[in-house]
């Protein structure tokens, strides 16, 4: 990372630490203590998927073409 850093200042850093306490690097954040100060609470949802709609997006690995999402449908 420390290689290309300065190269690629456009791009946030994560790193996953040892732990939510572990210090890091100016500009790199630790992965860890976001998620460790997350809220864990389901996300209220206010309308029910309907049998259209689409319930996951898997992406190829573009090995005769670019990457791109495929579409399963809640159905």
């Amino acid at each position: 990372i420390d290689e290309i850093r300065d190269s690629v200042q456009s791009l946030e850093w994560y790193k996953q630490a040892a732990g939510a306490d572990t210090e890091l690097d100016s500009g790199i954040k630790n992965l860890d203590k976001l998620l460790s100060e997350a809220n864990t609470a389901y996300p209220v949802v206010d309308q029910e998927p309907g049998y259209r709609d689409n319930l996951l997006y898997i992406y190829t690995s573009g090995t005769t073409g670019l990457p791109k999402a495929v579409l399963m449908p809640n159905s």
